[in-house]
């Protein structure tokens, strides 16, 4: 992220949220792979509608947040928080399925 120069903070919340996204993605495709509905045709449409625009409005955010200023960086912050806490809720869903763990009622 030094190409962009971004403060040590927004860089290290991109990468912790880009980290989480690609493993619940990985997760995702293993699921789908094991359970054998794994089709790569599908897999360029669900990356630009399902991916992309976490990481692409995420990456602007903390381009406006390093040049604009405070009020971007506590939004982006804030959203950045909001997307981790979502991949980690679909991580753990994920990690149920692909280990055949069963959700206590």
């Amino acid at each position: 992220m030094d190409i962009l120069e971004l403060p040590k903070t927004v860089g290290a919340t991109l990468m912790i949220v880009l980290a989480l996204i690609l493993v619940d993605f990985l997760f995702g495709v293993f699921i789908s792979i094991r359970d054998g509905i794994f089709d790569f045709k599908k897999l360029p449409q669900f990356v630009i509608t399902s991916i992309l625009p976490y990481i692409g409005g995420l990456l602007i955010l903390a381009i406006v947040a390093q040049y604009i200023g405070a009020i971007f960086l506590e939004l982006f912050l804030s959203i950045s928080a909001l997307v981790v806490v979502k991949y980690i809720v679909n991580l753990k869903d994920k990690i149920f399925v692909l280990f055949g763990v069963k959700k206590q009622e």
